[in-house]
């Protein structure tokens, strides 16, 4: 059977016993040894290949538990197992409960029982080290992602808004002079200019906002809104836009408030979509 690649660290003040398990352990895994609780720590900071440790309950700097509970506080990964001579149940539980270790086994043990249990302990690592690899390669790529999107946004708005803008700008200079000289004829190329501008100044506000309500820092502050208020609000503007297609649009309130929870300024975009497609795609004449 091939050994492991990660390690199994042995911690007991006795000699004698860390070198019998070691014997009887080496042929399945990579085993380093210990004497004492402190040097264990030692061990771990250096080495970053230990997939288990099998900690003596009493050794004379610290015990096993105390060894075991900062493992499990700064190396949480690492399976946790502990041995001791003590009989006492009330031992076994603060091992369990303090230390949180993985198996608790009495000395002697059988070595196959113990060989079994650290075969179990380093899948359990390879598990849970593979799901923080699998979880810091996500935020690497939800990283890249947040870049890629506020570079998108800082090309959206400055290379495709500023030119838009300029082009509306100087179109409206233009208008006032056409009509100085009374050409109708190049007012009415100027306006399909200006209306087809307005609408890809509209597209790429859009975007925007999608790309920014997709935002995984967006705060979305919710608030107590009167809906029938903001309805009203929403329709006096686009009844000024309806009028230039000779479009009329209604609205009728509630004889009593209706309240709901939302983000204002979300709430406000929707409704405006909604009443500008409304109006767009209303024929002349017609009413919303």
């Amino acid at each position: 059977m091939p050994r492991p690649e990660e390690k199994v660290l042995l911690v007991d003040d006795e000699p004698r016993v860390l070198a019998g398990l070691r014997r009887r352990l080496s042929e399945r895994f990579h085993v380093i040894t210990s004497e004492s609780a402190n040097d264990a720590i030692r061990v771990l900071e250096q080495d970053n290949k230990v997939g288990a440790i099998l900690a003596d309950m009493r050794m004379p700097d610290r015990d096993g538990v105390d060894l075991l509970n900062e493992t499990e506080r700064r190396w949480p990964e690492i399976r946790r197992l502990m041995l001791t001579g003590n009989t006492d149940q009330d031992t076994a539980i603060r091992a369990v409960n303090e230390g949180k270790v993985f198996r608790f086994f009495r000395k002697p043990c059988d070595a196959d029982r113990l060989a079994d249990a650290l075969s179990d302990a380093i899948e359990e690592y390879r598990f849970a080290t593979r799901s923080i690899k699998e979880r810091q390669i996500l935020e690497i790529r939800a990283q890249a992602g947040e870049s890629a999107r506020k570079a998108f946004l800082a090309t959206m708005s400055h290379e495709l808004l500023t030119p838009l803008n300029h082009v509306l700008g100087f179109s409206s200079m233009l208008e006032l002079k056409l009509r100085q000289h009374n050409e109708p004829e190049a007012l009415e190329y100027l306006r399909y200019i200006q209306g087809a501008g307005e609408a890809l100044v509209r597209m790429v506000h859009r975007v925007l906002e999608i790309a920014r309500f997709t935002s995984s820092d967006l705060r979305r502050e919710l608030s107590i809104l009167n809906i029938g208020l903001l309805v009203k609000e929403e329709v006096e503007k686009i009844r000024r836009k309806g009028e230039a297609r000779r479009v009329t649009v209604s609205f009728q309130i509630a004889p009593h408030p209706v309240y709901i929870r939302a983000n204002d300024y979300e709430f406000r975009s929707a409704l405006c979509e909604l009443l500008d497609n409304a109006v767009k795609f209303s024929e002349n004449s017609g009413h919303v």
